[in-house]
């Protein structure tokens, strides 16, 4: 029985990843965001069918308790954002929470899905398929904006790092600086990012040195830390991709 919600996301992402989803952590306030590319395997007989179409997304709140608490947080998520599907992960769910997840259209996932378990006919050591159900479909016109590279790490953290838009951009840029050793005003512009916030903060104009055609170069500030400490393994991630 895993002792934080750091190892339960990880266990269910690692199952996830084998059955043909994407993983994406600590995405718009959700520990576990899913994406559905196609299982490799098929289903088995005794299993549920699955049907989630290629690009689906699947949204996840962690809990180590299925209480209510974990049904009204995700509920209550659900109300203003738009993955297709939504549910709650915990260790393990009774049958009454299962119950008021599904009246709440909210699928219900625990540890069973992520190991051997066995049937009383038929033992088996195969992992259940990972299912949702078109009943419980949300508005599919409402998808979460995920980032280009899924963070680094496991979802369900204390303190998470997120993957904003703004975020994103800044990595490209730090990449961009590192890698060339100076920015201009174009490259914000082409990045939707604003100069002002790094300018004397971050990065300072090299009036003496050459120029872009018209443009200033930035170099970066000596001694200070850049807009990707922290995120070093998703800048260089991005940087591959």
């Amino acid at each position: 029985m895993p002792e934080r919600e750091a190892e339960l996301c990880e266990r269910f992402a690692a199952a996830a990843r084998e059955q043909g989803w994407d993983v994406f952590p600590e995405v718009a306030g959700w520990d576990l965001v899913l994406v559905f590319r196609g299982a490799p395997r098929e289903r088995r007989h005794y299993e549920p069918r699955c049907d989630a179409r290629p690009g689906d997304q699947l949204a996840l709140e962690a809990k180590m308790r299925a209480s209510v608490d974990a049904l009204a947080q995700a509920h209550q998520r659900s109300r203003w954002q738009g993955p297709d599907f939504r549910g709650v992960l915990v260790p393990e769910a009774s049958r009454d929470f299962r119950y008021l997840a599904g009246e709440l259209r909210l699928h219900t996932f625990d540890l069973s899905f992520c190991g051997p378990w066995k049937r009383k006919r038929a033992p088996t050591q195969d992992r259940r398929l990972l299912s949702v159900s078109e009943a419980m479909r949300w508005d599919r016109d409402r998808r979460l904006w995920l980032p280009p590279i899924p963070l680094q790490g496991p979802g369900g953290q204390p303190s998470p790092r997120r993957l904003t838009r703004w975020r994103i951009a800044a990595l490209r840029l730090c990449v961009l600086l590192r890698s060339r050793g100076w920015l201009t005003s174009e490259d914000f512009r082409r990045e939707k990012i604003s100069i002002a916030t790094w300018r004397d903060r971050w990065i300072r104009a090299d009036h003496a040195g050459p120029r872009e055609g018209k443009l200033v170069r930035y170099l970066a500030v000596p001694d200070v830390a850049l807009p990707d400490a922290g995120y070093e393994a998703e800048r260089d991630a991005l940087s591959a991709a």
